[in-house]
């Protein structure tokens, strides 16, 4: 009616049908593409927060491919690419065994490893009409999590010493190397991840720290990120 486009009365249930489904679609699928304003600071109340950086939403996309993947909070890929390109790469974060689903992480904004895991079911119905029932949505309410070398859980006890060794060899990198050349060290990071996921058991602190690097250098964010242990 607004736009003065004729429909024969006899298609209008088509039509009509036809729509509610698209807008269905694109409400549980569409993607906001963002512009982030590095120069620009968030103000909470009278403080200023000069380490979270604001962003706005320019567009609303539908991708076909990317809306076949499911959630994980314990996600094994990351979306990756530029705007710019028009184009999104998927890329593996971690070991990912053959004919093992592939997850990524749904509203990267919204969930916070502090929620509790009602929270976040919450945020899942509200947002994407699911229900999350992966364990590893908890991990991160579990305070005994193991973190450094002295906690470490090994399933392979004689590649211990290895393995205790690179953990420590991690948070030394970690003290030594800034968040924006994390890219360069990406093929060291995805040694230490195969190294951890095949010979530690989770949830182990220094695997999802890691992750969160891999994610950074992937997705190119130029401020650093908070890290929760």
């Amino acid at each position: 009616m607004l736009s003065g486009f004729k429909i024969e009365e006899r298609y209008l249930g088509i039509v009509g049908t036809s729509l509610v489904r698209i807008l269905s679609v694109l409400d549980l699928n569409a993607r906001k593409i963002k512009i982030n304003a590095p120069n620009m600071v968030s103000l909470k109340g009278s403080l200023l927060q000069s380490n979270i950086y604001l962003s706005f939403p320019m567009a609303i996309a539908l991708y076909p491919s990317l809306a076949l993947f499911n959630h994980s909070c314990d996600p094994n890929i990351q979306r990756s690419g530029k705007i710019s390109t028009k184009t999104r790469v998927i890329k593996a974060i971690e070991p990912i065994p053959k004919g093992n689903q592939l997850f990524f992480k749904y509203g990267k904004v919204i969930l916070k490893d502090e929620m509790t895991k009602e929270d976040k079911q919450k945020i899942f119905q509200d947002n994407f009409e699911f229900e999350c029932s992966r364990q590893c949505c908890a991990w991160s309410q579990n305070q005994s999590i193991p973190y450094g070398p002295s906690e470490i859980n090994i399933l392979n006890p004689s590649m211990a010493d290895t393995v205790i060794k690179e953990c420590k060899r991690f948070e030394e990198f970690l003290e030594n190397v800034g968040y924006d050349e994390y890219h360069c060290h990406l093929e060291y990071l995805y040694g230490f991840i195969k190294l951890l996921f095949t010979n530690v058991k989770r949830p182990f602190g220094l695997y999802h720290k890691c992750l969160r690097i891999i994610n950074q250098a992937h997705t190119g964010l130029k401020y650093p990120i908070k890290f929760l242990d």
